[in-house]
């Protein structure tokens, strides 16, 4: 992977785009002392946590278009 100096540029071949990999690591269940750092966090970063819904998405499309279609 090519180095940036200071300036922001590519030592080698000047100004370009950068193309990064992000590996991100979601956790499917949390225990509640980890559910309690979680709203500590969010609390401490200003931000609103919002739970997960125990349905999947596909059951909660279905009932957002039942209402719509009055099923």
């Amino acid at each position: 992977m090519p180095r940036l100096d200071r300036s922001g540029r590519n030592r080698a071949m000047g100004r370009g785009d950068m193309h990064v990999i992000v590996q991100v690591a979601i956790p499917k269940k949390l225990n509640k002392e980890q559910q309690r750092l979680f709203k500590e966090l969010s609390k401490s970063l200003g931000k609103e946590v919002i739970p997960r819904s125990e349905k999947g998405i596909f059951d909660q499309l279905k009932d957002a278009l039942g209402d719509v279609f009055g099923a």
